[in-house]
């Protein structure tokens, strides 16, 4: 048997027989993105349903040692270069092969 979704709209009121009204909340919690709050909590927020009250973000940049990054996107960068440097040095000996060198 298919559970039915019903919806439930919660006014400025907090109306006491809220909580003898039949609803269905699926369990939508993920971190960063939704969150399926209580009845009790949105009150003990005076109703609002502003998202930041119940979806924390997480600063991901806070984490980060900027040094320890610049050197490691440093090394890739200069292998890029290296790497780079040879198949231009590759490509060049193809054409040259071919009689069509390029200067």
């Amino acid at each position: 048997m298919k559970k039915q979704k019903q919806w439930l709209m919660v006014n400025e009121k907090g109306d006491n027989n809220i909580n003898n009204l039949p609803f269905t909340i699926n369990n939508y919690n993920v971190p960063e993105y939704c969150y399926a709050a209580k009845l009790e909590e949105i009150a003990a927020k005076d109703f609002s349903l502003v998202p930041s009250k119940y979806i924390e973000f997480v600063n991901r940049d806070e984490n980060i040692d900027f040094d320890e990054k610049m050197q490691t996107l440093k090394g890739e960068f200069a292998e890029l270069l290296k790497s780079e440097e040879q198949s231009k040095k590759d490509l060049l000996e193809v054409f040259k092969t071919l009689g069509y060198g390029i200067e």
